[in-house]
């Protein structure tokens, strides 16, 4: 963000701690790194809503430009999948 170098280097280092990027299907997003500071997504998970599980996990923009992809159903599951990845905690095999 523009106003990012107003902010302490402490506060942006652990401002991108919590997040990571990861691709899926050629395009970059941005997610929390894990789900420490999430709220919804595991209960989602746990009741099999990948689809809700998703949108909260992304967020608005960053779900809508997955939407924009105008995904099949099974890429919900394969984007959890990419996420699942990309922080560390391997293929959950859906």
């Amino acid at each position: 963000m523009p106003q990012d170098h107003l902010k302490p280097a402490a506060q942006r280092e652990a401002e991108a701690d919590e997040t990571l990027e990861f691709e899926h299907g050629g395009v970059p997003y941005t997610a929390p790194a894990n789900l420490e500071r999430t709220k919804g997504v595991g209960r989602a998970l746990d009741q099999q809503r990948l689809t809700v599980a998703l949108e909260l996990l992304l967020g608005p923009k960053e779900f809508k430009k997955f939407l924009d992809t105008d995904p099949f159903d099974a890429e919900y599951a394969h984007m959890l999948n990419a996420w699942n990845e990309a922080a560390g905690f391997g293929d959950t095999g859906n």
